[in-house]
């Protein structure tokens, strides 16, 4: 490649867009080995898109440019404000009643062993 090349795709703002999203940027950077995890990157960011913003109404675009010495840039850009003040939200305080972090926190874990006698400490 002996100059940047870019692509840019218009998105509507629909869940099955993001999987679009995905998929369009592991073909462009099929031959790259971070392809999957560009993909994972404008999933985040396509769906914090069409969930945060007024993307899910109006779209968003997808640009992908690379750089003859392999450096690549990724970019969604969303279409602004809902025209929702931002406000604080604290957390719910309820235990997990489906698998979550909490779950997989536990699955983590090192196994619990049973305790083993200690044996007394002689000095020679």
């Amino acid at each position: 490649m002996s100059s940047e090349r870019v692509w840019e795709y218009s998105c509507p703002g629909l869940p099955e867009e993001v999987a679009r999203a995905r998929r369009i940027t592991r073909d462009v950077l099929v031959d790259t080995p971070y392809a999957d995890d560009a993909g994972l990157i404008v999933s985040e960011l396509g769906a914090n898109a069409i969930t945060h913003t007024a993307s899910a109404k109006h779209g968003f675009r997808l640009t992908i440019t690379r750089a003859p010495e392999g450096t690549v840039t990724l970019a969604v850009t969303d279409t602004g404000g809902t025209g929702a003040i931002p406000e604080i939200k604290q957390p719910r305080q309820h235990r997990h009643t489906r698998p979550g972090i909490g779950h997989h926190r536990r699955l983590l874990r090192p196994p619990r062993c049973p305790p083993q006698p200690r044996r007394p400490h002689r000095h020679r």
